[in-house]
């Protein structure tokens, strides 16, 4: 049996080692099934990785520190949140969140600049994939950007977005 000290300093390095050694692993966190409002603990996060296929070349993306940096600014404000990434929220959610802070993980990639049209990578349905990134000013053609939505607790209206932050995580392939 291993004990706790052990298992901070084995299960961490095993975990590097798997990230390491597996390239980009896509993450892909359960659907929050609970109606109980869950806060996500950012001393224990893990590796958050994505890959996705853009223009017949894979890329593959790192959001960890973002992600938690992310939350602990979150955390002073709101105490209790339910993260879901973009692939896994649905209308019906949003619409019965009934006083629950909902945050929706996106991650695009700037298409346009000069409209500031973007695509979102890790949604389901092409028919929606649709994302505006005309207020960021940093970004370029091929710019793959994390952007977190934060629906208002006090209506369920599916487009009550009350914050949106945008950080930039690769630029690899800009023009």
């Amino acid at each position: 049996m291993m004990s706790k000290v052990m298992k901070r300093v084995v299960l961490p390095v095993f975990i590097a080692a798997v990230f390491v050694m597996s390239g980009c692993s896509t993450s892909s966190e359960p659907a929050m099934e609970s109606s109980e409002p869950v806060k996500e603990s950012v001393s224990e996060v893990e590796r958050k990785t994505a890959e996705f296929e853009v223009n017949e070349e894979t890329v593959c993306v790192d959001y960890t520190d973002e992600e938690q940096s992310f939350l602990e600014e979150l955390e002073k404000e709101f105490y209790l949140y339910r993260l879901y990434d973009s692939s896994e929220l649905t209308g019906e959610m949003l619409e019965n969140r009934n006083g629950d802070v909902i945050v929706e993980r996106c991650i695009g990639i700037v298409e346009n600049k000069e409209s500031g049209d973007g695509r979102l990578l890790n949604y389901p349905d092409p028919d929606y994939y649709y994302i505006s990134y005309s207020r960021m000013d940093e970004v370029r053609d091929g710019t793959i950007v994390l952007s977190y939505m934060v629906y208002d607790p006090d209506n369920n209206y599916t487009d009550g977005i009350m914050e949106r932050y945008d950080f930039v995580l690769s630029r690899e392939l800009e023009d």
